[in-house]
């Protein structure tokens, strides 16, 4: 206010003669009712504070931060090879050849099929890598079977023993 009254005086003005000796002067008036000016200092102060408070919270200083991304990474590629061979179990792909099974199947993957559908295409085309299995009377292998699935007929292996027999 002493700046004001140093610059007018005790004169009576009006608007335009006050805006002319205000424009002169360099000084900016601002209403102060919205809240939009910060003292320089003040906001000086809360900017250093938050520059500190930024570097002190910054977990990326930790010696270890890029030991536990590391390890996360790789926990999540395990949980997704686990959930992996979990899907070729559920589907009856034998014990011995489920991670090769995962191996093969896993590029066939796009944004259009997931796993599973790119794992029964290839089962379909693969039944070699399934487990022997019986089902209702109806015996399924991986390799050939000259007995038909029916019990009480020879096995295959007795089948082959009796033709070699025969040939001596």
């Amino acid at each position: 206010m002493d700046e004001l009254k140093d610059l007018f005086g005790d004169e009576s003005l009006d608007y335009a003669t006050f805006e002319q000796k205000l424009t002169e002067s360099g000084i900016k008036l601002a209403n102060l009712k919205g809240g939009g000016y910060v003292d320089k200092s003040k906001y000086d102060k809360l900017a250093g504070e938050y520059a500190k408070y930024k570097t002190d919270n910054d977990v990326t200083k930790y010696a270890d931060y890029d030991a536990i991304k590391s390890e996360l990474e790789q926990l999540k590629a395990e949980k997704e090879e686990l959930g992996y061979i979990t899907e070729t179990a559920n589907l009856g792909v034998a014990e011995a050849f489920r991670k090769f099974v995962v191996s093969e199947v896993k590029p066939l993957v796009t944004d259009k099929k997931d796993f599973k559908t790119c794992l029964v295409e290839y089962l379909a085309k693969n039944g070699q890598y399934m487990e022997q299995r019986e089902k209702s009377g109806v015996f399924f292998a991986s390799s050939v079977n000259l007995n038909g699935g029916e019990s009480g007929k020879k096995s295959t292996n007795q089948i082959m023993n009796d033709f070699l027999r025969s040939k001596k």
